[in-house]
């Protein structure tokens, strides 16, 4: 295992998000959680909650660029144009690199939203915002999909397909012939 570098011998790490393939311009900070999905239930009569854990629900991770000159515009209009999220299609799980990232094991993100650059109440500084979230391939094998009368077992070949429930399948068999009263 390799040895995270530390912010005060480093800084210029610490500053610096690479998505992509692409370093970010400006000054980058990150912020973010690593999540558990947990469902929970208040039961009547009972004291407490009940929880449900639901699974490793992922990070969360937001990255807060600063841009203050006309190259660090520039380079992000460049940047942006290759990492936005897209219409139709599947999001592009795209490689990120930040030694808090590595810290924790992170090394795969999906970019969910790409906000505007917006005024700060810095003079001539502008910050955007870019939320990702961690993509955790879905293990190929079969998903159970549960709907409220029935349940269903799917194929996930492609991860990121969405599911199909028993109610979307066509029926087993033809429906019986209308008889013929009227």
């Amino acid at each position: 295992m390799s040895s995270i570098p530390f912010w005060e011998s480093s800084p210029l790490l610490w500053d610096t998000v690479t998505i992509g393939g692409y370093t970010l311009p400006g000054v980058a900070s990150l912020k973010g959680d690593i999540t558990r999905r947990v469902e929970t239930a208040n039961v009547v009569g009972e004291d407490g909650t009940r929880a449900t854990d639901l699974g490793y629900g992922g990070a969360q991770v937001t990255v807060t660029l600063q841009l203050w000159e006309q190259v660090h515009l520039d380079a992000y209009t460049q940047i942006a144009e290759h990492i936005r999220p897209r219409l139709g299609g599947k999001p592009d799980a795209l490689d990120v690199l930040h030694p808090a990232l590595a810290a924790v094991g992170i090394r795969s993100l999906i970019v969910f939203r790409l906000g505007l650059p917006e005024k700060t109440q810095q003079k001539g500084v502008y910050e955007v915002q870019i939320e990702l979230q961690e993509f955790v391939p879905q293990k190929k094998g079969t998903v159970k999909a549960i709907t409220t009368s029935t349940a269903a077992s799917v194929d996930v070949s492609d991860p990121l397909s969405t599911m199909v429930t028993a109610q979307d399948k066509a029926p087993s068999a033809a429906p019986p012939p209308p008889t013929g009263k009227k």
